[in-house]
Parts: structure tokens; sequence; C-alpha cells
């Protein structure tokens, strides 16, 4: 079961982020697919698949070799997640947040964690992916480039460039 604590929230934000995941699931009429996620676990091929691929990857340097190769070793990977299985062949994922995802996926599989609590565990490694990084690559840009951070305020009001 999820922890607030293990996510650093404190117990009343996680409790206002549960029951508002609980609204908009419920406002939104949105399908449960707890129960096939349950009935099929995926996740234990997904590990298998990307484990086959990573070790593909080891041996073969080609990206072309490796595309054919790695098509014939895992190709429901590839057609169900092809995404996921472009950027792992690409080096465009992170691989650290992807088993943190797939782990969530098998513990909702496994019945440790609900729908509510895996959308949480979701949220915060989608806030990793793409606010964190995002805001990394920000302050980079900023020590590169110190004069970009400084704001300097327009000569004309907005009063006056609307005149205009």
């Amino acid at each position: 079961m999820i922890e607030y604590k293990k996510n650093k929230l404190n117990k009343n934000i996680f409790i206002r982020i549960m029951d508002f995941i609980k609204q908009m699931v419920s406002e939104n009429k949105m399908e449960d697919n707890t129960e096939n996620i349950r009935l099929f676990k995926n996740s234990k091929m997904i590990k298998e698949q990307i484990n086959k691929l990573l070790e593909m990857k080891k041996k073969i340097s080609n990206l072309d070799e490796l595309k054919l190769e790695s098509l014939s070793e895992c190709f429901y990977f590839a057609e169900k997640y092809t995404d996921i299985y472009n950027k792992i062949l690409k080096d465009e994922i992170n691989m650290e947040i992807l088993w943190r995802a797939i782990n969530v996926l098998e513990q909702i599989e496994e019945g440790v964690m609900d729908k509510y609590q895996g959308s949480v565990e979701f949220g915060t490694l989608l806030k990793e992916i793409y606010i964190d990084s995002a805001l990394k690559k920000a302050e980079k840009i900023q020590k590169e480039h110190p004069e970009l951070s400084e704001y300097k305020r327009p000569e004309k009001s907005w009063s006056e460039y609307k005149k205009r």
C-alpha cells in the first residue's frame, strides 16, 4: 500500500489528492480497468521483454540490426508498447523511472495498491519526468546564460503598445 511519507506528502495533502482523484473518476464516468489489469498481469511479461531488449542492446550495437533482432524476440512488447520500446532502443527513457512505473503496475495487479493509489504514484512519476526535468533544464540554461535570467521590463506599457 502506498504511504504518504514515501512520496514526501503530508497526510492531509495525500488524503485531498485521493479524494480529488475519486471525484474526477466519478464525475467523468471513467472506466475502471483495475480488474483487467489484475486479470492479465502484464507486468511480468513487460519486465521480461525489457530485460531481453536490454541484453540484446549490450550485444548488438547497430540500431537497424537491433530492431530486426528485437522484433523477433520482443514482438508483443514492440507492438503493444511501441513508444516505450522505441525509447529504450534509442536510449531516450529514464530506466529507473520506467522500472518504478512497472512496479506500480505490479502492485496494482497483486492487489497491494488500488487504482487511486496507483494514480497518485503515476502522477508522482509523471511530475518527475516532466516538471522536475523541465526545472532542471531551466536551471542549466540559467547557469549557462545568466544574462537571460534577468527580467527586463518592456520600454512601452501595454496601453501604449495597444495604441499602435
